[in-house]
Parts: C-alpha cells; sequence; structure tokens
C-alpha cells in the first residue's frame, strides 16, 4: 500500500470535507444556523443547478447510462436482501427490520458524496453523482418509507413527492436539451444570461453541501445498541463498496466509471434515514447514531475506498 498515495487523498479529499463540515456542526451546535433552511436552498437550488450541468456536460453513451442507472439500484437491493437477513439472524422486531434496512440502503448521496466525487474524480464524478442522487431518491420516497412505516406508503404521495422536486425537473430538462444536442458550453456561449447565474449555483453546491451535512448533524443524539448501530455501519461502510464492485463488474462496467460508482456507494447513511425513523417513530435512536457515527467512521473508510478504486480499477 502506498502510504504517501493515501495521505494525498486524506489530505486533500476528506480533510477539506470534514473541515467544511466541522464549521456547519458548529454553526448548528452554537444554534447560529437552523437546518431546515439550508437544507431547503441546497436541495431546491445547488444541486438541482448541478445536475443539469452535468446532464448538459456529460458524454456517457445510453448504454452506460442505462448501466449506471441498472447498478444504482441493483445495488439497493443487493443491499436490502442483506440488510434483512441479518436482521432475521438477530431476531428485530419488524420496526427495526425497516430501521436497519434503511440505514444501510439510504446513504449520503447529496451533501457528502457531491463533494467527495468533485474532489476524488473531478471529470466523472459529478457527472455521475447527480444520477446516483436521483435513485436515491427514488428509493428514499419509496421504500424508504414502507421500510419506516408499517404499512407501504400511498403510491400517489410517492409520485407527487418526486414530481415536485426541482432535482427532477433539472434532470428532465437537461436530458431533454442533451438529446437535441445542447451542450454546456454551448449554453455558455449562445445563452450567457442562463449559463452564469447557473454556473454560479452549481460552484457553490460544495461548500452548501458540506455545512447542510454539518449543520443536521449537530442536532443528532446518540442512543441505542451497540451491535445494531456497529452492524449497521459495517454494512454501509464495508460491505457496501464490495457489493457495488460484484454489482459493477457483473453489468460489464469498468475503470474510472466503476471506480465512480463503488465509491458512490460506500458513503455513511443518510440524514433522511434519521428523518424517517423519527417521522414514522420507528427506532429514532438507533437510525440516528448509525447517521453520525457512520458519518465520523467514514473519514477513514472512504479514504480508503477511493484509494483502492484509483490503484486498482483506475489504474493510477
Amino acid at each position: 500500500m502506498n502510504i504517501e498515495a493515501l495521505i494525498d487523498i486524506a489530505l486533500g479529499v476528506i480533510t477539506p470535507v470534514i473541515v467544511m463540515a466541522a464549521v456547519g456542526f458548529l454553526l448548528g451546535w452554537l444554534r447560529v444556523i437552523d437546518p431546515e433552511p439550508v437544507a431547503k436552498i441546497y436541495m431546491t437550488v445547488f444541486a438541482p443547478a448541478l445536475a443539469f450541468k452535468a446532464l448538459l456536460a456529460q458524454n456517457l453513451t445510453g448504454h452506460d447510462l442505462g448501466r449506471v442507472l441498472l447498478f444504482c439500484f441493483v445495488s439497493v437491493l443487493a443491499l436490502f436482501v442483506l440488510a434483512r437477513l441479518v436482521s432475521r439472524g438477530l431476531g428485530h422486531d419488524r420496526g427495526m427490520k425497516g430501521a436497519f434496512a434503511n440505514s444501510v440502503i439510504l446513504y449520503n448521496s447529496a451533501n457528502y458524496g457531491f463533494p467527495v466525487q468533485e474532489l476524488a474524480f473531478p471529470g466523472l464524478g459529478p457527472l455521475i453523482q447527480p444520477i446516483v442522487l436521483m435513485t436515491q431518491s427514488i428509493v428514499a420516497f419509496t421504500l424508504g418509507p414502507f421500510n419506516a412505516a408499517s404499512n407501504s406508503p400511498s403510491l400517489w404521495a410517492t409520485a407527487r413527492r418526486l414530481v415536485t422536486m426541482p432535482l427532477t425537473w433539472a434532470l428532465v430538462l437537461g436530458a431533454a436539451l442533451h438529446l437535441v444536442g445542447v451542450t454546456w458550453d454551448g449554453l455558455k456561449n449562445d445563452v450567457p444570461v442562463v449559463w452564469t447565474p447557473l454556473n454560479y449555483f452549481q460552484g457553490a453546491l460544495v461548500p452548501v453541501a458540506l455545512l447542510s451535512l454539518g449543520v443536521q448533524l449537530s442536532r443528532v443524539r446518540i442512543h441505542g445498541k451497540i451491535l445494531n448501530i456497529s452492524l449497521g455501519c459495517v454494512l454501509r461502510l464495508l460491505v457496501a463498496p464490495l457489493v457495488g464492485l460484484g454489482v459493477g463488474l457483473a453489468l460489464g462496467i469498468r475503470g474510472e466509471l466503476l471506480a465512480v460508482l463503488v465509491v458512490s456507494v460506500s458513503f455513511p447513511s443518510a440524514v433522511f434515514s434519521s428523518v424517517l425513523a423519527t417521522e414514522f417513530k420507528n427506532h429514532e435512536e438507533y437510525a440516528a447514531a448509525v447517521v453520525f457515527i457512520s458519518t465520523v467512521i467514514s473519514i477513514v473508510t472512504v479514504t480508503l475506498v477511493i484509494y483502492l478504486t484509483r490503484v486498482y480499477l483506475v489504474g493510477h
């Protein structure tokens, strides 16, 4: 193992992420900023702007795009099955099975994933991550509530939530313009009055995302059984990248695209899994603990995953 390369990743990719999130954590802890407004502006302005840019700037073929989408959904399905098997082995009650599954299948692809991919794979990472985020949004608003509640969520409510998301429309509009030949550079030359604000918005995503993450984590309180929390973190941080690697290889994905996708499933549990647990009064302490602890431990695990994918999948 190249220790110097590992240190470079830790200092150049993960440390800036942690420093910016720590600023948000401090501001949240001091009650200077509330988490809801920051998260709202992030999801309604900055994330859609980056998603729109990503689709206009990307050069993936339809075949590659299909494999990326298939990778995301198959990985979630495989992790869901694994989480249910572990829950069965531990004798979890129905509610705990749902909370445990959500902590494994819902990962922080937004305000953690975007900054890390931007820094780790500055070329391809920001182009792929919006697609990953969209699939995670679908899972979060469908399977997520199903796991958190004792009954299935309304399909109509789920569809309405997805349709009203600015991120959804940014992806649809970006894909439509991409299909008719509009590019990000072309937009800059032809419609600078649109390109300029979009460019500023998408450029602001990384710091705003990490501030939002820090503020959200500042409100988490850790309680729960150590065994459940430990296994949830192991599945999310260690097993998930291996599952992603297996799924990617099975789909014939190779090189940097495979590296980006493996890293995309290595992120800590999403804050939304804790939000769902709180909303449905379903093992809130466990969900909050996994979010917080997996985020802290990911400083080490995500660094290792980035290093290993660069060495063995990309070749540098």
